[in-house]
């Protein structure tokens, strides 16, 4: 609905801020700690798109290191086609952010925009680890993805991994990190400070 309605500009002006400003709080008290947030492609159709950023880095004294930028495998299938999109994403690449290829694996068959786009982690999607742990044909997809995005050099991260097993099965194929409520449910940046 955001981005039918253009409010996901407006969204994403917000949630970049919000990151970089958090991103700077924590780098000042000796803690630099990657932050994240998800983008649209409608946000990257904007041709100021990079000098926006870049503007907000700025403005809280951000290094772009400390900054990833999520997308789907739906805007990056349609980013491919659009050559403006893909040299906005490769200046950022080049300043340092790191791009995140997120809910890998969710339908879309075409893996070119592998080659075109500056990935450099790639997140299988919850659906697949919700039973990793209960079917083995799925444990053998789930090892064949990781195997295949470190065959590419990109950390793989499991999203949605809520047990013990969960976690075990991921460790043991390989996977390089996981996110979901077994290491964490969401907190406030107060409570990752006193986490760490």
């Amino acid at each position: 609905i955001a981005e039918e309605t253009g409010l996901i500009n407006e969204i994403g002006q917000f949630m970049l801020e919000k990151s970089c400003e958090q991103a700077a709080i924590w780098a000042q008290k000796g803690m630099p700690i990657k932050v994240s947030f998800n983008s649209s492609i409608r946000e990257f159709r904007d041709k100021n798109m990079v000098k926006t950023i870049r503007k907000v880095l700025e403005k809280y004294k951000c290094s772009p290191e400390l900054i990833q930028i999520e997308y789907t495998e739906k805007f990056a299938l349609e980013a491919e086609a659009e050559k403006a999109i893909v040299q906005q994403i490769q200046k950022l690449q080049q300043d340092g952010i790191v791009f995140v290829l997120d809910d890998f694996g969710t339908g879309y068959a075409s893996l070119r925009y592998l080659q075109m786009l500056p990935i450099g982690k790639l997140k299988i999607d919850k659906s697949f680890i919700n039973s990793v742990t209960k079917q083995e044909k799925l444990e053998k997809l789930v090892q064949g993805l990781v195997q295949f995005g470190q065959s590419l050099d990109l950390q793989v991260v499991a999203e949605g991994v809520e047990s013990a097993e969960q976690f075990a099965l991921l460790k043991r194929v390989g996977c390089d990190a996981v996110q979901g409520y077994y290491i964490s449910p969401p907190i406030s940046a107060e409570e990752v400070e006193k986490m760490l």
